[in-house]
């Protein structure tokens, strides 16, 4: 069921933590929101999540990084990668394990297709 589905977001800028929260939540889902790389890999350790949404620059580990720490942690865990740099190599970081890579401002329409289709419902 879609709306079990339970979401990691990760990015230090509040506004598109709680834009990302609150579109998420609209359509259902958990949402569980923090500003940083550390932060991410903590909730990881102690509860489970469908998705992780993780930007890449973040202040204190680099989002490839917090990528390379969720995946050992809990492979199964879908990782979508942000960033507001198109400069950032997305190839790269889907080899990484990152199952899509979005440069900000993000296509929510896209993003929820994305998720859609990680459920099974697209």
């Amino acid at each position: 069921m879609v709306s079990a589905l339970k979401f990691l977001v990760v990015d230090d800028d509040l506004a598109i933590r709680k834009t990302l929260s609150d579109v998420l939540e609209v359509k259902g889902f958990d949402v569980v929101a923090v500003g940083t790389g550390l932060e991410a890999v903590e909730k990881v350790k102690m509860e489970f999540f469908n998705v992780a949404i993780i930007d890449i620059r973040l202040p204190d580990i680099k989002g490839t990084e917090v990528l390379k720490k969720i995946k050992e942690l809990k492979p199964a865990i879908n990782c979508i990668i942000i960033t507001a740099y198109p400069e950032e190599d997305p190839g790269k970081t889907l080899s990484q394990g990152a199952a899509d890579f979005f440069i900000k401002p993000i296509d929510l329409d896209r993003m929820l297709k994305v998720i859609q289709k990680m459920a099974g419902t697209a």
